[in-house]
């Protein structure tokens, strides 16, 4: 470290001299420049390794080859002002100070130093060697300080990666660098397999140490020039930069997925979880950053439509299909607020002796354009959070249905209804149940819920107890579809 005033004690000021400081000074006055140097090299402390350019042409390249600590900056350069570069070196270069130099005593030029990112500001008429090293000293430290507060403020706290913050703002980097190199980038948006389940049935600790060992792996998979960041609960993404071909994107995230075949052991407990990975290319894919990060987003939707642990290219023809997902999940929500849907009843029938003995409660949408059956909507309903509202609105028109029945003397029949994942996950379902059962005053015997095997396994346990608890009630269940998804007879 390097202490940042001369008067430290003498323990500080030995760790200082231990390394030199590379002074790269921007002047067109080689004079000041030679001045500049002189005093450096009486410093009482530090060994300096300075550097001359005379005028801003250039900078960046060589800031880029000697990597300075600190740039020293002339107010007064050919064809424009210090100030001008002291912010592109800002832009460019957040972590390396920059000190303005001025031979003019004006306070609107300090302040303006300031606001243009400059750590600090020197009158050259006034400074001696003493002033010149501790100002120096103490805009590295400066610097380093607030560095380390926004990397702090950009790290994922649990695995020590950038949060999305931080992604975000690296990923607007990686963009102007693959603008400037005509180098192609891809941003990976990673979600893991069944992360839900393993926080409930083995606790948050093993959820969080999961999390940690899932930063590794993937890290592991990556360059040393690529950018790994949890961008919160279960999510995480990548940026790989410097790509020759948009095709590498591809291969890191196969690399990935295969990646995850293995098990995590975490706790003394054998893990599996799966990734599904949406990727983009830049500029293949061209937008903003943000538009990247939607690009990637839609093309994870599609990776786990596909069957989930894999990973999906982003096309143009996905944001067609967001976009019909988006206007469907509108109106979805107009139709329960007006109420656009209605249920049709299918007669579930003997086949030995022909006798109706249930009806099952089907959702019909009456869309301004044309009935719209559930293929079209229900899954929708689940990714937009409606599907709670939807299926209590089911459940509780066709127990109505079925009291109605009931009260005109009819012969009572059991009523079926589907209960989807959401439903089933609900920390309420039981409560809704009764709920509903006593406004319609329909007998709980008379009212059967089906679910699908895909329905129950992501969360079998939970799922189960849930069941039971309805089967203490008196409802029935049934399981429909059985033996096209994961049939185990252990699931009976």
């Amino acid at each position: 470290k390097v202490a940042p005033d001369a008067d430290q004690d003498q323990s500080t000021v030995a760790e200082g001299a231990n390394r030199h400081i590379r002074v790269l000074i921007v002047d067109d006055n080689e004079g000041d420049y030679v001045l500049v140097k002189s005093l450096l090299g009486a410093g009482p402390v530090v060994d300096y390794d300075v550097r001359w350019l005379p005028g801003g042409e250039g900078i960046s390249e060589h800031i880029a080859d000697i990597r300075p600590d600190i740039c020293l900056i002339d107010y007064s350069l050919a064809g424009e002002t210090g100030l001008e570069l002291i912010q592109s070196v800002a832009h460019l270069y957040p972590r390396l100070p920059s000190v303005l130099l001025t031979g003019e005593s004006d306070p609107g030029i300090d302040a303006a130093a300031l606001q243009a990112g400059a750590a600090d500001f020197i009158e050259k008429s006034r400074f001696d060697a003493r002033d010149l090293d501790r100002t120096i000293r103490y805009a590295i430290e400066q610097k380093r300080v607030e560095g380390d507060l926004a990397e702090r403020a950009e790290t994922d706290a649990l695995t020590g990666l950038y949060n999305r913050a931080g992604f975000s703002k690296r990923l607007q980097q990686a963009m102007a660098v693959a603008d400037r190199t005509e180098r192609y980038l891809g941003v990976l948006f990673i979600d893991l397999d069944r992360f839900k389940h393993v926080n409930d049935s083995l606790g948050h600790a093993v959820g969080d140490a999961l999390l940690r060992a899932v930063s590794d792996r993937i890290r592991s998979c990556c360059r040393a020039t690529d950018v790994v960041a949890r961008m919160g609960g279960d999510e995480f993404a990548v940026i790989a930069t410097h790509m020759k071909e948009p095709s590498l994107s591809w291969y890191l995230a196969e690399k990935i997925v295969a990646a995850f075949d293995a098990p995590f052991e975490i706790g003394g407990h054998v893990v599996h979880a799966g990734a599904s990975i949406g990727v983009t290319t830049y500029p293949v894919d061209y937008g903003t950053a943000e538009q990247l990060l939607m690009n990637a987003d839609m093309a994870l939707y599609r990776a786990k439509e596909e069957g989930r642990h894999r990973f999906a290219m982003f096309d143009r023809g996905m944001e067609s299909a967001a976009k019909l997902r988006q206007l469907t999940g509108s109106e979805l929500h107009r139709a329960i607020e007006q109420d656009e849907l209605f249920l049709e009843y299918q007669p579930i029938v003997a086949a030995q002796t022909g006798i109706v003995e249930a009806i099952e409660a089907l959702v019909r949408w009456d869309h301004p354009d044309g009935i719209r059956y559930p293929e079209s909507f229900i899954e929708i309903a689940e990714t937009s959070n409606l599907m709670s509202r939807l299926g209590e609105w089911v459940l509780r028109e066709a127990c109505g249905m079925a009291a109605r029945r009931i009260a005109a003397g009819t012969d009572p029949l059991r009523v079926t209804v589907n209960l989807s994942a959401a439903q089933l996950a609900a920390p309420d379902l039981v409560g809704v149940v009764q709920m509903i059962l006593a406004e319609t005053k329909l007998p709980a015997e008379l009212l059967e819920l089906e679910i699908t095997e895909t329905v129950m396994i992501p969360n079998f346990a939970d799922g189960a107890r849930v069941l039971a608890r309805l089967r203490e009630i008196g409802v029935g269940i049934s399981i429909d579809d059985f033996g096209t998804g994961y049939t185990a007879l252990q699931m009976l």
